[in-house]
C-alpha cells in the first residue's frame, strides 16, 4: 500500500498537509513544524505504544494500541502517525484528521482509526510506505 502525503504551506508552528492512499484522500495532517522529519519514502509496521492515554477513551475497542511507526527516518526515531489536535501533541510525529484549520486537526480518532484499519489489513499481505513530500508551489 502506498500512502502519500503532501505537506502544504508551513504556519509559524505546524506543517499542514493531505494525505492520500492510491491517490485518494484520506485525511489532513499535521506536525510540528520544529520537530518534522525531512521528507522522503519509508516503510511503515503497526507498533505497540504506551503513549495516548487521552485518547484511549475515544477510539473503540477494536483498536489494539499499535499505530503505523515510519521506519529509516535517522537520526529521529520513534515518528509515529497518530491522533492529536494541535502542533504541541507531535514531537517529530504526524497527526490526523477528517477536519483541518490552521494549526489544528480536527476528527483525529475517526482518521486514525480509518488509516489504522487500512493498515493493518494491507500489512497482512504487502508492505506498507509512505512518502512525505512538499507541495510544488
Amino acid at each position: 500500500m502506498e500512502i502519500l502525503l503532501i505537506r502544504q504551506k508551513p504556519t509559524q508552528l505546524s506543517i499542514p498537509g493531505e494525505m492520500t492512499i492510491l491517490g485518494v484522500h484520506e485525511c489532513w495532517t499535521l506536525e510540528n513544524r520544529d520537530l518534522s522529519i525531512a521528507p522522503g519514502r519509508f516503510p511503515i509496521s503497526l507498533h505497540p505504544t504506551p503513549k495516548f492515554a487521552a485518547f484511549v477513551n475515544h477510539l473503540p475497542p477494536e483498536w489494539d494500541k499499535t499505530v503505523p511507526l515510519l521506519h529509516g527516518t535517522e537520526p529521529r526515531t520513534s515518528i509515529e502517525i497518530h491522533p492529536g489536535n494541535f502542533p504541541s501533541d507531535f514531537h517529530g510525529c504526524i497527526g490526523v484528521g477528517m477536519t483541518h484549520a490552521v494549526d489544528f486537526v480536527g476528527a483525529s480518532g475517526v482518521a486514525f482509526m480509518a488509516l489504522w484499519h487500512k493498515t493493518r489489513i494491507a500489512i497482512q499481505t504487502e508492505e506498507v510506505w509512505i512518502t512525505i513530500a512538499e507541495e510544488a508551489l
